[in-house]
């Protein structure tokens, strides 16, 4: 989705607030796939600061389905992120490259604007609640929904000669 704000703006106009919905299926990011619930929402504004020269401020909303990194349920992920980008056409090639990924030729580019900020607010772990017990490393069996039986004694495997050593030298009499 591209905006032409040179079209936008005339004499007596400096303010433009704009609200757009982004219809996608998926998003791509760090190599994983993730589903979009509800489309993605950007709104921001606009402000003519001089001729080519232009402040952008606003925020984008978006919900993912994620999963839970410890149990792997589904969660619905709501990132939201505030932006602010100073947009010049005046810009020489070497100052600033980034920014013509949002803005050249006087239009502006607010899908690209909405996913970098998407992405820059992706939490890097997701939790289905503060509580979650994970799954059993033995059998897989989701511990929030079940107890399984198998035995946890968290040995690491380089001191597993250790504890041999100790249940000899103290077992019960």
């Amino acid at each position: 989705m591209h905006i032409n704000l040179t079209e936008l703006f005339s004499q007596t106009v400096k303010d433009v607030t704009i609200q757009r919905t982004l219809e996608m299926d998926q998003l791509e990011f760090g190599g994983e796939v993730y589903e979009i619930s509800k489309p993605i929402k950007i709104e921001f504004e606009v402000t003519q600061l001089g001729e080519g020269e232009y402040l952008t401020q606003g925020k984008v909303e978006v919900e993912l389905v994620m999963y839970c990194n410890r149990c792997m349920n589904e969660v619905i992920t709501m990132v939201e992120g505030q932006f602010t980008r100073e947009l010049n056409e005046h810009v020489d090639d070497s100052e600033s490259d980034d920014m013509k990924d949002y803005y050249k030729n006087s239009v502006l580019n607010v899908e690209k604007l909405a996913l970098d900020e998407i992405y820059m607010n992706v939490p890097m772990k997701v939790l289905c609640n503060e509580s979650c017990q994970g799954i059993c490393k033995v059998c897989g069996a989701n511990l929030n929904e079940e107890t399984c039986n198998c035995e946890d004694d968290n040995v690491d495997p380089r001191l597993a000669g250790l504890k041999d050593l100790f249940n000899e030298r103290f077992k019960e009499v």
